[in-house]
């Protein structure tokens, strides 16, 4: 990735920095890419527990829906299948009621809250961001490209599922099960990625509920204003 060959250099000496070498090597036609903006997400990673929507406040809608649908598609095509794949593989070794009983119908309703939620994000929520952040809406209403409907920042917050709390609780049955399975490799390689989804889908709830939706609830009321 010949723009951040700074971030390429930090991928060596810290491997969890690769998510962001991958998802900013594929292409995005809706925001040009921030360097500063990278390496803010980079110091995240770095240390989850010091993020705060303060970091990313100065940067533009634009560059925000683009890293987040960047992480959509990072989300859907790599790391809900790594998932499913290694909790197939452990229905398939063991046969355990909290395994086929309540591990993997968890993971099947927040795989599909997630991915519903995805799909309402980039077909409605993120155009009308950019378009309301774009000055659009001033000429065709809140709604503008939207498809007609009426939405806004309050219609969004009242169909947003609680990611947080359902990665959490599938880490918490994972723990409980570590004593059982703590040998076998599929296993600790779920913990992993599950322990790295719910670090990374943290991060993006923050940017996404916290700063996004903080500069578009302000772009409302300034509208309503007139």
């Amino acid at each position: 990735m010949p723009t951040f060959p700074e971030l390429h250099s930090l991928v060596k000496a810290y491997p969890e920095l690769h998510v962001l070498a991958r998802r900013f090597e594929s292409v995005s036609d809706s925001a040009p890419i921030d360097t500063d903006f990278v390496q803010e997400l980079a110091y995240s990673y770095l240390e989850p527990a010091k993020s705060a929507a303060v970091q990313f406040e100065r940067f533009s809608v634009p560059v925000l829906t683009d890293y987040l649908r960047r992480s959509h598609a990072d989300y859907l095509n790599r790391v809900l299948p790594e998932i499913s794949a290694r909790i197939a593989v452990l229905c398939e070794h063991y046969e355990d009621p909290a395994i086929e009983k309540a591990l993997l119908p968890l993971f099947r309703r927040f795989s599909e809250d997630l991915k519903a939620h995805i799909a309402l994000e980039e077909e409605i929520y993120f155009p009308y961001a950019v378009e309301l952040d774009s000055g659009c809406a001033r000429e065709r209403g809140p709604m503008g490209k939207t498809a007609g409907r009426n939405y806004s920042t309050e219609a969004f917050e009242a169909h947003h599922p609680d990611h947080d709390r359902e990665i959490d609780m599938l880490d918490r049955l994972l723990e409980k099960l570590e004593i059982r399975y703590s040998g076998d490799m599929a296993f600790r390689t779920l913990r992993r990625k599950i322990g790295s989804f719910k670090r990374d889908l943290h991060l993006h709830c923050l940017i996404e509920d916290e700063v996004l939706t903080t500069k578009l609830k302000t772009a409302e009321k300034r509208l309503k204003r007139g």
